[in-house]
């Protein structure tokens, strides 16, 4: 079976939820819509659909891929210019692949000179994550295996 997380949520558990959401719209189908009983049955409801789209949509926001997307499509739109030569787009992915670099070293240096025995980042924290790209895109990197986002594809971008 599998764990009960927010992402894997029992089909019971929803139907249950969708249910509540039907009684809501029920109870604010009854009251005067410009009672106080009704402005809160809607901030329920919206409340409701809030949460389910970031269930739905919270994992997709996150992903790596996407992330890169942005930040290159970030990127062309700052600079604009209509084409790149090679070396700069090199350069492009350079940059791109050190965007943390900063804030990597300021967490190294606090893991360092910290009065802890572990002289380490956790690799759960967001600074240990950003570490673990890292190190994942220079072995790409020199693999010779990275790649720059196709940005002239819309869809690609607008996700």
């Amino acid at each position: 079976a599998m764990p009960k997380t927010k992402k894997n949520v029992p089909e019971k558990t929803q139907q249950r939820k969708m249910d509540v959401r039907d009684r809501k719209i029920k109870k604010l189908n009854a009251l005067h819509p410009l009672s106080r009983k009704a402005a809160k049955a809607h901030k329920d409801l919206i409340h409701i659909d809030t949460i389910d789209k970031q269930l739905r949509t919270g994992d997709a926001r996150n992903k790596p891929e996407v992330q890169k997307y942005h930040w290159f499509q970030k990127a062309v739109w700052m600079d604009e210019k209509s084409l790149y030569t090679s070396e700069e787009l090199r350069d492009l992915a350079l940059e791109y692949m050190g965007r943390n670099d900063d804030e990597l070293v300021d967490t190294q240096l606090a893991a360092l000179s910290g009065a802890t025995i572990v002289k380490r980042i956790a690799p759960t924290s967001k600074p240990g994550q950003h570490l673990v790209a890292r190190i994942h895109e220079q072995e790409v990197w020199q693999r010779g295996e990275y790649t720059v986002p196709d940005l002239t594809n819309k869809k690609a971008v607008t996700l």
